[in-house]
């Protein structure tokens, strides 16, 4: 997973806009996995820090990793507004596992899988999962409904250029039309993929 400058000056909206996980998610995942405090949370292709931020209360460390430095700046800006104070955030991608990160009890990944090298990273994850008790360590992959396939997410913010501000006032005037109240709700679906490590 390489950025390439592809995010860069998205963080903010990503934090502010992009759809968040159900508190029922991170329930089931505390639940199947086990999780009390101890052991370590890899964050992989972490953005703002969805997923790190609200399991940090049900691990002892976690790492957050993602290519892009504005999403890493904008997931310690979000950990330290909620006094998430386990949390550190490694610039790199996928490519550089297994690298010097260590070993973990549980990866977790949320929209981000679909832009890596799958069957790659999913080996050099193996390596890096432990199963401190039966089933203990693990995989969760959580996105879209359709997460089996790849989804196209383009930041438009910096291929626009000057003509942002004229694209963003044109897309929220259509959208206008479509609400009277100044309020768009959009449905949105979860799927989740768990994967277990036996010790």
């Amino acid at each position: 997973m390489t950025s390439d400058g592809l995010f860069a000056e998205t963080a903010a909206y990503y934090a502010r806009f992009r759809p968040g996980y159900p508190e029922m998610f991170f329930e089931d995942v505390v639940r199947r996995f086990r999780l009390d405090g101890t052991g370590r949370l890899l964050d992989l292709g972490c953005g703002t820090g969805q997923l790190g931020i609200p399991l940090a209360a049900h691990v002892a460390e976690v790492v957050g990793m993602d290519p892009e430095p504005g999403m890493l700046a904008e997931a310690a800006r979000l950990a330290a507004a909620r006094a998430v104070g386990n949390a550190s955030w490694v610039l790199g991608g996928s490519a550089d596992l297994p690298g010097t990160l260590g070993r973990f009890r549980l990866v977790a990944m949320g929209r981000s899988f679909h832009w890596m090298d799958r069957e790659r990273v999913l080996e050099a994850l193996d390596g890096m999962v432990e199963g401190m008790v039966e089933g203990d360590g693990g995989l969760v992959i959580a996105g879209d409904a359709c997460l089996a396939r790849p989804v196209t997410s383009v930041p438009l913010r910096r291929l626009l250029g000057d003509r942002r501000p004229a694209f963003e006032e044109e897309v929220a005037e259509v959208l206008r039309a479509y609400t009277s109240d100044g309020r768009l709700l959009e449905p949105v679906s979860l799927a989740v993929l768990t994967a277990t490590r036996n010790a």
